[in-house]
């Protein structure tokens, strides 16, 4: 009962964080990321969590990067905002757009709208498509499981579908772990507790991988591979 309490905390903890910044919106896309990073480091004070962030040096201060990363709750997102330099946006899952407040933003900071289950083969090419035009402008956060692990400290199949085209984007891949210690929960909404540690690993490029074309598939499974080690060298 005492767990279930803290997760019901936290969640009005985080609401009232989002009305009460709510106003601090407008057109300034940078504006709205320093809002939101501000969000996220006040979330981890407030939810009692010990972030520990390692190898910040392998994010390139300069290129534009795709830090894909495991999945296992939607606290996620804040997590990686605040163990980073600044806030970037995320492919997002096109039903928190329909949440009060945080609909706005998450359209504020420039994330782009996935729907997860579509098999709409125009709309998948579209999908695909808007991912590769931000990449070819700005940075990403990337789940490539496509949806949360709900489950300490596992990582499902990467999927091939959110590395389509990334090769002609030249971004920098940036394999990223988290580490939950702990966590409570009420059914599917999780809230990490005690220590977090996220783990940047070494950037690449897909040219990196080989001289030759890579496909999505070989992308998703070597970007997994460096994950898991990753998670390796943590647990």
């Amino acid at each position: 009962m005492k767990e279930k309490l803290e997760v019901l905390k936290a969640f009005l903890l985080f609401i009232i964080e989002l009305i009460k910044r709510y106003p601090n919106l407008n057109d300034d896309i940078e504006n709205n990321r320093l809002v939101c990073k501000d969000i996220s480091q006040n979330l981890i004070k407030i939810t009692n969590i010990n972030l520990k962030v390692l190898n910040r040096e392998n994010i390139p201060e300069e290129d534009r990067i795709l830090v894909a990363s495991n999945h296992q709750s939607f606290f996620d997102v804040f997590l990686l905002i605040a163990a980073l330099d600044k806030a970037l946006p995320f492919a997002a899952a096109q039903e928190l757009y329909k949440y009060p407040f945080l609909g706005n933003f998450i359209s504020s900071i420039g994330c782009i709208p996935i729907d997860r289950y579509t098999e709409d083969i125009a709309k998948l090419k579209e999908q695909v498509n808007s991912i590769y035009q931000h990449l070819m402008k700005d940075s990403l956060i990337l789940f490539p499981e496509g949806e949360c692990s709900y489950e300490k400290n596992q990582i499902q199949e990467f999927k091939k579908g959110g590395f389509m085209k990334i090769n002609l984007t030249d971004a920098t891949i940036i394999p990223t772990y988290i580490h939950l210690s702990k966590f409570n929960n009420i059914g599917r909404w999780y809230i990490p507790t005690n220590d977090v540690i996220v783990s940047f690993g070494q950037g690449f490029k897909p040219s990196d991988i080989s001289d030759k074309k890579v496909s999505a598939k070989q992308l998703a499974l070597y970007t997994q591979e460096q994950v898991l080690a990753l998670k390796r060298n943590i647990d």
